[in-house]
């Protein structure tokens, strides 16, 4: 079954109906109650315009325009030596890589969980560690607020998970490569990420945005982190996708008690590009460095909005 949208709010409202009733999604019933109030969220938003303070430096009006599909056709077959030339020359890390939203688990290369912590993609975590995830997806982006957190939390279909226990300090970066192909017919696609950081604990994530050919389609990203009590977190977002893609990051942080983030994006690819960085300073001594560069050319549109 192939979903199109033809821009309307109603479209996406009723998109989700048929995917929810055509049955092939083997998820929990919380996730699907949980894409239910977040389509209805959307459905009483819809898309911004430039009438909204928050928006009025970017016109949505050719994403509106614009027609999407979600396919059910499995993932393309990209080649191992195609990925290797989006890897980060000299780091060790662990990779994870997902096409279209879908975990390809021929091209990651992942080493066996150590101890408590947890590498792997948010689709395996919810049917292997669902009290773990269910206690954290969704709690921090507000798809109530928010139309493009609401459109991602109805139809993601997989992206990064991370946990670090307490006191424990993940020794190699996480390298989380999301890749887009051209598939005849612009595609809708919602990477979700969510990343749980411990108490006294340290990591380091790269999220890196890239795509196989300047074709249109509409990315629409939600990364959710949690840093507990004296953690330590250092994240970085690559965004060099096509320069005719809609491009959509939201990325959501808690933080807890003299807990540290920095923070890193850099944004080169798309037509309309819309970067929301949302740290939220839940405890005293928290401590957050936000860092950006962004480099477009022609009528590139990237728009960075930072709440705290």
């Amino acid at each position: 079954m192939t979903i199109v949208f033809d821009g309307t709010r109603e479209s996406y409202v009723e998109g989700l109906s048929r995917l929810l009733d055509d049955g092939t999604k083997d998820v929990p019933e919380w996730v699907t109650g949980l894409r239910r109030e977040a389509i209805s969220g959307f459905g009483k938003l819809g898309f911004p315009t430039l009438t909204d303070e928050e928006w009025r430096f970017t016109n949505l009006e050719a994403l509106r325009r614009g027609s999407f599909s979600i396919a059910s056709n499995g993932i393309s077959k990209l080649s191992g030596q195609a990925v290797d030339s989006w890897e980060i020359e000299g780091l060790d890390c662990l990779r994870l890589v997902f096409v279209n939203g879908r975990f390809a688990s021929w091209l990651s290369c992942m080493e066996d969980e150590r101890g408590e912590v947890v590498v792997t993609s948010l689709s395996k975590a919810i049917c292997e560690r669902e009290d773990l995830v269910r206690r954290h997806l969704a709690k921090y982006a507000d798809y109530e607020k928010d139309a493009f957190i609401s459109l991602n939390t109805s139809y993601f279909e997989d992206g990064l998970f991370v946990y670090v226990p307490d006191g424990t300090a993940l020794e190699k970066p996480v390298h989380v490569l999301h890749i887009s192909t051209d598939e005849g017919s612009p595609l809708f696609i919602n990477p979700r990420n969510l990343i749980v950081i411990g108490q006294s604990s340290t990591a380091k994530v790269i999220e890196h945005y890239v795509s196989t050919s300047q074709s249109v389609y509409f990315s629409n990203v939600v990364t959710e982190v949690v840093c507990g009590e004296n953690s330590n977190l250092e994240h970085y977002r690559l965004e060099f996708e096509s320069r005719k893609a809609f491009n959509f990051l939201n990325l959501r942080v808690n933080q807890q008690k003299n807990s540290n983030i920095v923070s890193h994006s850099i944004l080169c690819g798309g037509a309309i590009v819309r970067n929301n960085v949302h740290p939220v300073l839940a405890g005293e001594g928290c401590n957050s460095d936000i860092y950006g560069l962004f480099i477009s050319e022609g009528r590139q549109n990237m728009d960075n909005f930072m709440r705290v």
